[in-house]
């Protein structure tokens, strides 16, 4: 498992922001959230988890050891976009951060 500072760093950079932007914009009542997708299985990745053994590699870093789907990150953005989310601000949500979509929470 690399570091991959190529990745990192600009997803550290939007979770500040999105937090900064909630600070500043939550007295006026506007929400600010993003989703940070992790390891999701789209058309773009079929080539890279055709391969069984390449597949249970990548999730085997992910707390529930499997990979997404772009069902489960559209119901994030629903629920974030919802009523049931009207209290959350300055939240990221992601494979492993957001405990209503996926179950846990990782430290």
């Amino acid at each position: 498992n690399h570091a991959q500072p190529n990745k990192r760093t600009p997803q550290a950079a939007l979770v500040m922001l999105v937090r900064q932007l909630a600070y500043e914009w939550g007295r006026d009542g506007i929400r600010c959230d993003c989703v940070s997708p992790g390891t999701t299985h789209t058309s773009m990745t079929d080539g890279t988890y055709a391969d069984p053994a390449r597949k249970a590699e990548r999730a085997s870093h992910i707390p529930l050891r499997r990979i997404g789907n772009p069902e489960e990150l559209a119901a994030a953005i629903v629920f974030l976009a919802s009523t049931d989310a009207s209290y959350l601000t300055g939240s990221t949500c992601s494979s492993s951060l957001l405990p209503a979509v996926r179950g846990v929470t990782a430290a």
